[in-house]
């Protein structure tokens, strides 16, 4: 849980929330290694390179609406 503690976070918004958001965030990364465990065994990309496309797609939409709407730059 160290690896996730935060002294910002429990100055914050004390040390019980802060000890509850340390134990979430390590159960979160403890899933996600699961998970990309299973992808990686299945041929798939892991989670964060998924992410990584999808975040290309939703930047590539957003420029296309930004296109669609006001035209193409001046």
């Amino acid at each position: 849980m160290d690896k996730f503690f935060s002294k910002e976070v429990a100055d914050a918004i004390g040390i019980g929330a802060a000890l509850q958001v340390a134990d979430l965030a390590r159960l979160m990364r403890e899933t996600m290694d699961r998970a990309n465990l299973k992808l990686i065994t299945a041929g798939r990309p892991p989670l964060q390179e998924q992410w990584v496309k999808v975040e290309q797609r939703i930047a590539s939409s957003r420029a296309e609406r930004e296109r669609l709407l006001h035209g193409p730059p001046c």
